[in-house]
């Protein structure tokens, strides 16, 4: 045997190929998987019965003939197969060879197209644990309605010894598969075939499939051990052949017998046909004979017939009316029955609406009254706001600034539909061109924004407000008179974030003055909202 396992046999003064477990030249390890098995995993059919099919593996090839490794029961039963390769042909499966006591078999077809032969691994360096990918074309389900090439991914569940397992299975795996994919290859991750797929191991006294908790394959070693035999190899392959040769024999002598037996039988079945004619015409007039007999007979018991008829008829007609009589009665008090109840369940109606038109007034005066503390909380948030002002800031300048200007501002008051305007002086702050704008802006930008406020443009307000803060974001009136400007564009989240804000800065510089005017505020605020 060389590196390849490449096994013949001298047979009948013959030559013959049995097994060519691999070829070394196309192997594709280090291919992944997703690639490699469509190419190496065949598809095996009966031409008689096409619902018996199964799965293969392309492990050699000599010329025109590969040979292709698979499982035995695949192709078992008497019937011619084909093969299937990765392009779509089929092709004739020819001498099937059956390793002794394993669960294998080889095959082969001829084909002048080049196809990827699978490299063949290592079983025994399979242990638990390790991933394997099983290929094959499983049986259709409800939906998917042919067999089409499927990859699973599982792990060695357990490595048996020689003596554990029949038909030489001694590897399990976690890998869920269907029947069809027996004979389909084993790859590792390193995509060598470790072991061929056969069946799905079942609980004791369980169906294989209902019962099914892990699936078998046979290592790749124990077909090189096999193969190692070539003359027992040989002669499982001669013995398969006769076998084969005998059965052809003895399907076509059966086939020529059972014609002889049909002759003879549709001979039979002519005379047996005049006998049975013969015998139709004497049954005819027995008949004819019997059948005047029974037609008197039948008159006869006819008319008795009709006398009881009558008497049953009376007799009906006499409980129908005595039947329809008590129907009336129970349909009365039925009727007087479903009156009461229409009655109670009027009543009981009756009450149930009561009760509902009762809560519903509940309900509706806890509306109104929470109603009415919401629109209390309101107009007392609306009064504390319209009685606060902006904050104005002190404008500290370590030189001179520019003499402030003054400039009138008004605005309008509405006490119910009463409207009165409301004038002051207003002092408008300039910038000395010798003073640093880094001391003064932020205060700057706040009586800008107060004076926006006064005037109504409580946006360009906010502006100025964020102007300010970006400046000095430690100065709390900024903070307060945004959260005013805010309240006023109707954006009561914002201001009560600012009010908050200035709250807790006015606390760090221990103004008690504007921290207790910025505290009514927020209470009046969140008590509003709540």
């Amino acid at each position: 045997m060389n590196s390849a396992y490449r096994l013949t046999a001298l047979l009948m003064g013959t030559t013959v190929m049995v097994a060519q477990p691999f070829h070394w030249g196309k192997a594709m390890a280090g291919v992944p998987i997703g690639k490699l098995a469509p190419e190496v995993t065949v598809f095996i059919q009966g031409v008689n019965n096409p619902d018996n099919f199964g799965s293969g593996v392309i492990i050699g090839r000599s010329g025109k003939s590969y040979t292709v490794l698979t499982a035995a029961h695949v192709v078992a039963a008497a019937d011619r197969y084909t093969i299937q390769a990765s392009d779509g042909v089929q092709y004739s499966l020819q001498n099937i060879q059956r390793l002794p006591n394993v669960d294998m078999a080889v095959v082969q077809f001829e084909s002048s197209s080049s196809y990827t032969t699978a490299q063949l691994g290592d079983s025994d360096q399979v242990s638990l644990t390790t991933g394997v990918y099983v290929a094959g074309f499983p049986k259709p389900g409800q939906n998917i309605r042919v067999p089409v090439l499927t990859i699973t991914n599982g792990e060695i569940a357990q490595v048996l010894p020689a003596n554990a397992s029949v038909d030489g299975y001694g590897l399990a795996y976690t890998n869920s598969t269907r029947a069809g994919m027996s004979g389909g290859p084993v790859f590792n991750s390193e995509g060598q075939v470790v072991a061929i797929h056969g069946r799905k191991e079942g609980e004791a006294g369980g169906g294989a499939t209902n019962g099914a908790w892990l699936n078998l394959g046979i290592p790749i070693n124990r077909y090189k051990t096999a193969g190692k035999g070539s003359s027992q190899v040989a002669r499982a392959s001669f013995v398969d052949t006769q076998q084969q040769n005998a059965r052809e024999e003895a399907q076509r002598q059966a086939a020529l017998e059972a014609q002889k037996k049909a002759q003879e039988q549709s001979q039979l079945a002519q005379e047996k046909a005049a006998q049975q004619q013969a015998a139709l015409e004497a049954q005819k007039k027995a008949q004819e004979q019997a059948q005047k007999q029974a037609a008197l007979e039948a008159q006869k018991k006819a008319q008795e017939q009709a006398q009881k008829q009558a008497v049953l008829e009376a007799q009906k007609k006499a409980q129908e009316q005595a039947q329809r009589q008590a129907a009336l009665e129970a349909q009365k008090k039925a009727q007087e029955q479903a009156q009461r109840q229409v009655a109670l369940e009027a009543q009981k109606k009756a009450q149930e609406q009561a009760q509902r038109q009762a809560a519903l007034e509940v309900q509706k005066k806890s509306q109104a009254q929470a109603a009415a503390q919401q629109q209390s909380r309101g107009a007392t948030a609306k009064a504390v706001l319209a009685a606060a002002s902006p904050f104005s800031a002190a404008i500290s300048r370590s030189q001179p600034a520019a003499p402030p200007s003054s400039r009138e501002v008004c605005e309008e008051i509405r006490i119910n539909t009463i409207v009165s305007k409301r004038c002051r002086a207003e002092s408008v702050f300039q910038e000395s061109a010798s003073a640093p704008k880094s001391e003064s802006s932020a205060e700057n930008y706040v009586n800008s924004g107060n004076a926006k406020v006064a005037s109504g443009s409580y946006q360009g307000a906010v502006e100025d407000y964020n102007a300010a803060i970006q400046g000095n974001s430690s100065l709390a009136i900024a903070f307060f008179n945004r959260g005013l400007a805010y309240y006023k564009l109707g954006k009561e989240d914002r201001a009560i974030a600012d009010f908050s804000k200035a709250a807790d800065l006015f606390r760090a510089q221990g103004d008690a003055q504007k921290l207790q005017k910025t505290q009514d505020i927020l209470q009046s605020l969140t008590r509003a909202n709540s």
